[in-house]
């Protein structure tokens, strides 16, 4: 399956792995907020990340 990156990043993003070699994590950040932010780097909406960062949080 071939996609393009401008017309679909999000599906891109699900399909590359990161493996970064450093912490990944703000220290600046709440948990809260460096999930947030994790997750609109992979394009999640608005509803999606409140949705999403909740339930990690409470577990």
């Amino acid at each position: 399956m071939r996609l393009r990156y401008r017309k679909e990043p999000s599906e891109v993003k699900k399909r590359i792995g990161i493996v970064p070699q450093d912490q990944v994590l703000d220290d600046q950040l709440a948990r809260r907020e460096n999930l947030d932010f994790h997750a609109r780097v992979y394009g999640w909406g608005k509803k999606e990340r409140m949705k999403g960062v909740l339930k990690l949080v409470r577990g």
